[in-house]
């Protein structure tokens, strides 16, 4: 989850620590100086939260994992031996068309990561919390 405040931007990254009705707990994971240290817990009142907006992004994971999974596609079509009476038409498809598509494919079939950002009503970023 981010926390960003309305008109500023983004504050930092945390995970939720607790919840309950009137307040939520989270924990510092990538901080700046308006959140303190990496690890602290912030307390965030439900009067100053104004919404959370979901997102979708990729991690340097995902993005790796989509090259992957599309060399390995690639890989595997160059294993299989073409033959045809046309090797023109097989060497434009096997050399371009085909891995191409595969890498298209293998992107598209590897998610992007769902967060959320908190965003938060304060006067100022260094008094938010």
């Amino acid at each position: 989850m981010h926390l960003a405040m309305i008109g500023q931007g983004p504050l930092c990254d945390a995970k939720v620590d607790s919840r309950s009705s009137d307040f939520v707990i989270v924990r510092v994971l990538k901080t700046t100086s308006a959140c303190g240290r990496k690890g602290a817990l912030i307390r965030i009142s439900n009067e100053s939260i104004t919404g959370i907006a979901p997102e979708d992004r990729l991690t340097k994971g995902r993005v790796a994992a989509k090259i992957l999974v599309g060399l390995a596609g690639v890989a595997a079509l160059a294993a299989i031996p073409l033959t045809s009476s046309d090797p023109e038409t097989w060497l434009l498809l096997g050399n371009g068309v085909l891995p191409g598509g595969i890498m298209y494919g293998a992107w598209k079939l590897v998610p992007e990561r769902r967060d959320y950002a908190l965003l938060l009503t304060c006067p100022d970023g260094r008094r938010c919390f």
